[in-house]
């Protein structure tokens, strides 16, 4: 005997069914032409362990909004949005301290003229840094509100620096 013992099943049995195997299927032209034979594209996988359904993500309503940045898709555009505005708005205040102009946020103020532009510039980088790295940490546990919560930072911010330009050089525009 050679082989298995069940290699030859019985001919009034039925043999168990075969597992089908997801293989790219060879289509040949009709026509005959002799030119090679073109693999047909396999199906999309569909994974089980995406969010949930019934809860909505940054990543169905706005992916361009919520995707990661970087080599290692740690950064998201909303934290460098917000670093960005800060770092300007931290090197366009040393600028205007500098030339004249007086800080608008009494905090702020009290630690220009206290500490000078370098302890400004430590106290402005803590007080956005601290911020976000509270967001990214909020970002690991419920990361669809951390997202809403840095967009709704980087406007008020924005909002904010706006603000303070047209109170600043609003009187001397003429519009």
């Amino acid at each position: 005997m050679n082989g298995p013992a069940n290699s030859n099943p019985s001919p009034g049995s039925n043999p168990p069914p075969r597992r089908r195997q997801s293989q790219p299927q060879i289509i040949l032209p009709a026509d005959g032409s002799g030119s090679p034979p073109v693999t047909s594209p396999q199906p999309p996988v569909i994974s089980t362990t995406a969010a949930s359904p019934t809860r909505p993500t940054l990543a169905r309503v706005g992916p361009a909004l919520s995707r990661p940045l970087g080599p290692q898709g740690r950064v998201h555009l909303s934290t460098l949005c917000l670093v960005i505005l800060a770092t300007f708005d931290l090197v366009t205040t040393l600028f205007w301290l500098h030339i004249g102009f007086g800080e608008g946020n009494p905090l702020f103020a009290a630690i220009a003229a206290r500490f000078g532009g370098i302890g400004f510039a430590i106290a402005k980088l803590v007080f956005v840094f601290v911020p976000v790295g509270i967001l990214e940490y909020a970002r690991t546990k419920r990361p669809t509100t951390a997202e809403i919560g840095t967009w709704v930072a980087f406007l008020a911010y924005g909002f904010l620096y706006l603000k303070h330009l047209v109170n600043y050089f609003g009187a001397s525009m003429n519009f």
